[in-house]
C-alpha cells in the first residue's frame, strides 16, 4: 500500500509490557522502487501501487468481465471543474521495446477531457493517448502505446489524467480503466516460407 518512488521515515523504538519504551530511536528512510517489467495489473486488489488525486479508485463489479477497474469516480460521476489522476511508476531498465497496453470506456461531458501522459522521472510530460467529450465508448477496448522513446529509463512515470471543466450540467460517468500492463515487446518473425498476395493495387 505504499507510494511508489518515494522516500519513508521512520524510527524503531522498543516498547515494554508496562508501557515504557526507549526515546533515543534513530530516526532512517527507506525509497520505494518501481514496478519492474512485466507489470501487470487487473485492479482485482484495488489500486495498490497508484499515487492518485481526487476520487480515483478501484471499483469493484465494473471491470472487464464483471470484475474490477480503475475509475475517477466509483459509483458516481464524476466531481465539474477539477483535473485529478492516477499515477503509477516503471522501471524500464534493460527493455528494448517496452509497451503500455490497457483496456478502457469513457463518458464525458462537453469540455471535459482525458488522457495518458508519460514522463521519465516526472518531468516532460508527454501526451500518448486521449478523448474529449461529449459523448463516450460504452464497449471495452484494448490500447496499445509504444513506449520504446523511454527503454531503459528506471522511473518512468504513467500517469491517467480526467480534467473537467466548471459545467456541472455536463458531468458524466468518467474513465474506466482496466488490465494494465507494460511488457518488453518481442515481434516474432515471419515464419518461412513467408507469402503476400498483394491483390490490393494500393499494396506494392
Amino acid at each position: 500500500g505504499l507510494a511508489l518512488d518515494t522516500d519513508y521515515y521512520y524510527r524503531v523504538y522498543a516498547v515494554t509490557g508496562y508501557g515504557t519504551y526507549s526515546a533515543d530511536g534513530t530516526e532512517r528512510y527507506v525509497h520505494t522502487a518501481n514496478h519492474p517489467v512485466p507489470y501487470v495489473d487487473d485492479f482485482e486488489a484495488g489500486a495498490q501501487g497508484w499515487n492518485d488525486t481526487g476520487q480515483w479508485a478501484g471499483s469493484p463489479g465494473a471491470g472487464v468481465d464483471g470484475g474490477a477497474c480503475l475509475t475517477d469516480s466509483p459509483g458516481t460521476t464524476y466531481t465539474h471543474n477539477q483535473t485529478t489522476y492516477a499515477q503509477t511508476s516503471v522501471n524500464l531498465s534493460g527493455t528494448a521495446w517496452p509497451v503500455l497496453r490497457f483496456r478502457d470506456r469513457w463518458a464525458l461531458g462537453a469540455g471535459d477531457y482525458i488522457r495518458v501522459d508519460v514522463a521519465p522521472n516526472g518531468t516532460g510530460w508527454t501526451r500518448l493517448y486521449g478523448a474529449t467529450g461529449q459523448g463516450g465508448r460504452t464497449n471495452w477496448l484494448e490500447q496499445e502505446i509504444d513506449l520504446s522513446q523511454w527503454k531503459n529509463e528506471g522511473n518512468v512515470r504513467l500517469r491517467f489524467t480526467l480534467a473537467a471543466d466548471n459545467n456541472v450540467a455536463t458531468t458524466e460517468d468518467g474513465w474506466f480503466v482496466d488490465d494494465v500492463s507494460v511488457v518488453d515487446h518481442a515481434p516474432a518473425p515471419h515464419p518461412y516460407p513467408s507469402y503476400e498476395g498483394s491483390e490490393d493495387p494500393a499494396c506494392t
